[in-house]
Order: structure tokens, then sequence, then C-alpha cells
């Protein structure tokens, strides 16, 4: 390909120019429809969701510590400021709530990829990659 070609053949020079970002649009669709882009990302909306939820649980343990802090001195702390503190450690304690719904809700998706899409074979090695938590427990029973 030197100047002269790119000379007689410009129109093709700017065609495949381009043509190349619509093939690489149109394999990231295909990929991402496809069974494993599906459960890569069910599984990040998973993490994610996880991920919230434990940083709305660490903001509820710091809410409940400052609620306890400002009963254990009541005597000397507005009652405006108690209660505000207390309602906001119910309004967390809801938000909470809905996170979890959501932690829930995104395992379950990824769930439901993993058995609808995935042959019997891989959907245990699937599940302990992907929702840890869910592998059974193999420890003999104890007290």
């Amino acid at each position: 390909m030197d100047l002269d070609w790119l000379n007689r053949n410009w129109a093709l020079a700017a065609a495949g120019l381009l043509v190349v970002p619509a093939i690489v649009a149109v394999l990231r669709a295909l990929v991402r429809r496809s069974a494993h882009g599906r459960l890569r990302a069910a599984a990040s909306g998973a993490h994610q969701a996880r991920r919230h939820y434990r940083r709305l649980a660490a903001r509820q343990q710091k809410l409940e510590r400052r609620v306890g802090t400002l009963r254990a001195s009541a005597a000397h702390v507005k009652p405006r400021i108690l209660q505000e503190a207390i309602d906001s450690l119910d309004d967390m304690a809801a938000l909470l709530k809905i996170a979890g719904d959501q932690v829930q809700i995104s395992e379950n998706q990824v769930r439901k990829i993993i058995y609808s899409e995935y042959p019997p074979a891989r959907q245990a090695q699937l599940l302990a990659k992907y929702l840890p938590q869910d592998t059974p427990d193999t420890r003999p029973f104890s007290f």
C-alpha cells in the first residue's frame, strides 16, 4: 500500500475507516448478548449491589454509635439533635433494607443466567465463582 494506490483508491480507504467502528460496535453488541457477556454484566451488578450494601451497613453502625453516645449524654444534648439522629438512623435502616433487597435481586439474576444458559456440569463451578456464599457447607454438624 503506497501513495499511488491510496491516490487511486481513496474512497475505499475512507470507507474502510468508516466500516471499522461499525464492525467493532456490532461485535461488542454480540459479546454483550452472549451468555458470558450477560453473566459478566449481572455479576458486576451483584458486586456493586453488595459493595453498596456494605457501605450502608458501615454508615448505619456509625449512626448507631452516634445515637448511643447522644443517649448516654441525653441530659446535656438538645432533644431536637437526639431526635434528628434517631430519625436518620430509622431512615438508614430503611435504606439498608432496600439495598439488601437489591442485592437479592441482582444475585437472583446471576443464578437465573447460570441455570438457564450453562449446562449442569458447569453450574456448580460458576455458582462457586460468582456467588461463593451459596456453596453448601460441607463441614460436619456440631454445636
